[in-house]
């Protein structure tokens, strides 16, 4: 009977080691050192070395939820994920939104600028109204930090109007500051736009990626030239590209007679004149 019952026990394991399941135990922190967390753990008295992923600080003495994938916990698959009685405070940021007619080019109908405080993951959330007067595919681009995300939503446009609506998590590993766009290709025209994201070590950004809509500008030999700014942002960052173009040339009157304050040249810029 016990070797039935260990026998048991190891196919458990084993199959729990090649699964997603994730398992969690409470422990106390005892150390804190070069950004990761010493915590032992109330059952067994064991200390394991854990990055914080919870989203918000922790302290030394401060009781926690240590989670890992699989059946086996060590340093390398452990996390700390939640504080123990500490409500996480949840912050919203909401995007900016760019209405008018679509085309076959994607265009950018939507943008959140922010900074992370910690690794966290956070919700984007989306909801868009589209009018068209034929049958036809709207196809969304979501790009994170300019690299496109895996999800790209799509809907039928009918002759009227058309919903659109999705929550994305996306997980931000480093602390940095970040931008989500939204682009959109297809038929019809966007009249509504609600993007925002929501999470925890989350807070608005002043400096602000622009783009398509924020510029008179010029495409040559796949090369694109800035002329004129015609945006309302005071602290800009330059686009790495235009419809797909990169960007290697800005009028040195560009932002003449402008709100700008400050401006972060993108890398690929070659000529300022």
């Amino acid at each position: 009977m016990d070797s039935l019952i260990e026998l048991i026990d190891n196919r458990i394991d084993k199959a729990l080691s090649k699964s997603a399941h994730v398992n969690s135990l409470i422990g106390q922190v005892i150390a804190a050192s070069n950004g990761r967390y010493d915590v032992k753990l109330f059952t067994t008295g064991a200390v394991y070395n854990l990055p914080n992923y919870s989203g918000s600080d922790v302290s030394i003495g401060e009781q926690v939820y240590v989670y890992y994938s699989g059946g086996f916990l060590s340093n390398q698959t452990a996390y700390i994920g939640a504080s123990l009685n500490k409500p996480a405070l949840t912050t919203f940021i909401h995007g900016i939104a760019f209405l008018g007619s679509l085309s076959l080019t994607p265009k950018k109908i939507a943008s959140v600028y922010f900074l992370n405080t910690a690794p966290t993951t956070i919700n984007l959330v989306f909801n868009a109204v589209i009018s068209s007067d034929s049958v036809g595919a709207v196809t969304f681009t979501i790009l994170v930090d300019d690299e496109e995300y895996e999800y790209e939503p799509a809907v039928t446009a009918n002759d009227g109007y058309t919903h659109c609506s999705f929550t994305l998590p996306v997980e931000l590993s480093e602390i940095s500051s970040h931008n989500i766009d939204i682009k959109a290709s297809g038929v019809g025209a966007v009249t509504q736009i609600k993007a925002y994201i929501f999470g925890v070590s989350i807070t608005e950004s002043d400096w602000v990626v622009t783009g398509e809509n924020d510029y008179i500008y010029i495409v040559r030999d796949n090369e694109a030239t800035l002329l004129i700014y015609i945006g309302s942002y005071t602290q800009i960052i330059t686009p790495f590209t235009m419809d797909g173009a990169p960007v290697t040339k800005i009028s040195n009157s560009c932002f003449m007679n402008t709100p700008v304050e400050a401006v972060m040249i993108s890398n690929g810029v070659i000529t300022i004149d």
